[in-house]
């Protein structure tokens, strides 16, 4: 542990007088270094945490949920900017405890993570930062210190954006996962995800407070409308979507049914689910679709604004997928693509017909597996794209 003792006493060397601190030491047990409440780092307590530090050796497990517990239980120290700053080289377990933890503190704590070694729990170091609005830094054995620790340190002294807010302008932004921290470090990303009802030109603008004062940010963006190299955008929003409940749900399975729901409508993983690759075999000749769906909705469709004057309409109704469209519009080719964007089936509507249906076989006669799927369907009107998920 000689490297994470060096950047424990290369924070303490950045400290000044005017800042306060306490230190906290743990492995199966909890040692403090200059008292359970903060003191002033002058250089006598300085000295004497850096003494602490040195003597530091590897004696047991790495049991952060107790340590996180009496650093969460600090008195406050006035109005005082306060980090918590957690410094580990070891695999953390009981990520689930920890995080409900610092999620259930009020107010929410600004958590710093520190990772040096080979064998971090990345996830639980990012998503403890994430949680406690701060940021993690990662370092494996053969990493430089000093240039990651400085990246560090400038974002703790410039000047944050607090109290940030986005403003989605006219894109009907809806089904947000949005950061669990109002506070944005210098040169880190903003990360939103959701989903929206306009593509094409759009304005996003973030707004917040900068040393005190009114700060803004205006950016123009070009969304995505139908893009067949799209397909796994949804997927993404999923992911983040199904991480937000697990973090939220804490210890319990509250969200479960919730988290479920998603990981197969978007076939995304999650630690309910898990997903067995097959080579796409024929299932049973005789198996019946008759029943396969109670609803006929589909999930999402989004158009083109040009196309919205159109009547086309998916449905699944009795095991098929039904395409309709009105009168005056002409459909040239109806495509079902797999989410790798493989054409499982072109239908060819005939001449004068307002509708056609997929009966879930591919081109070659297969009965098509359970997944989610696109249908691709090309009119005089231009392309419209919709997801639907199927299960035979």
């Amino acid at each position: 542990m000689d490297r994470e003792k060096q950047i424990a006493s290369e924070i303490l060397h950045r400290l000044t007088p005017s800042d306060r601190i306490t230190l906290l030491a743990f492995d199966d047990v909890n040692e403090y270094a200059l008292g359970s409440s903060p003191v002033a780092a002058t250089s006598g307590a300085i000295d004497s945490a850096q003494t602490f530090v040195g003597k530091l050796y590897a004696r047991g497990g790495t049991q952060l949920l107790s340590a996180v517990n009496a650093a969460l239980a600090t008195p406050l120290s006035g109005d005082m900017q306060r980090l918590f700053v957690f410094l580990t080289d070891g695999f953390i377990t009981d990520e689930a405890s920890i995080l409900d933890a610092l999620g259930k503190k009020t107010p929410q704590p600004q958590v710093l993570t520190f990772g040096c070694g080979n064998s971090l729990n990345r996830y639980f170091l990012e998503e403890a930062a994430a949680v406690g609005g701060g940021f993690a830094t990662l370092l494996t054995s053969t990493d430089a210190m000093l240039p990651a620790l400085d990246a560090a340190w400038a974002r703790i002294e410039t000047p944050q954006v607090n109290a940030l807010r986005i403003d989605f302008g006219e894109m009907g932004a809806h089904d947000l996962v949005l950061p669990t921290s109002d506070r944005l470090y210098s040169g880190l990303p903003l990360v939103a995800d959701g989903k929206y009802l306009h593509g094409g030109k759009q304005t996003v603008t973030l707004k917040g407070q900068r040393n005190g004062a009114a700060w803004s940010l205006v950016r123009d963006i070009d969304l995505a409308e139908n893009s067949s190299l799209a397909w796994s955008v949804p997927k993404t929003w999923a992911r983040a979507a199904i991480g937000r409940l697990e973090t939220s749900e804490g210890t319990t399975t509250s969200n479960k049914d919730t988290i479920v729901k998603l990981s197969v409508a978007f076939q995304v993983l999650s630690q309910y689910t898990a997903f067995l690759a097959t080579t796409g075999a024929p299932v049973e000749p005789d198996a019946s679709l008759a029943n396969a769906y109670k609803s006929t909705q589909v999930l999402e469709q989004s158009r083109r604004p040009s196309l919205a004057r159109t009547s086309l309409l998916t449905l699944l109704r009795n095991g098929r997928l039904l395409v309709r469209w009105g009168q005056g519009e002409h459909v040239d080719r109806i495509r079902i693509l797999d989410l790798t964007g493989s054409v499982v089936r072109t239908l060819t509507p005939g001449a004068g017909t307002l509708e056609t249906s997929w009966d879930g076989r591919s081109d070659r006669g297969l009965r098509a597996i359970a997944g989610t799927y696109f249908v691709e369907i090309h009119s005089s009107n231009g392309l419209v794209r919709d997801r639907f998920t199927w299960i035979p």
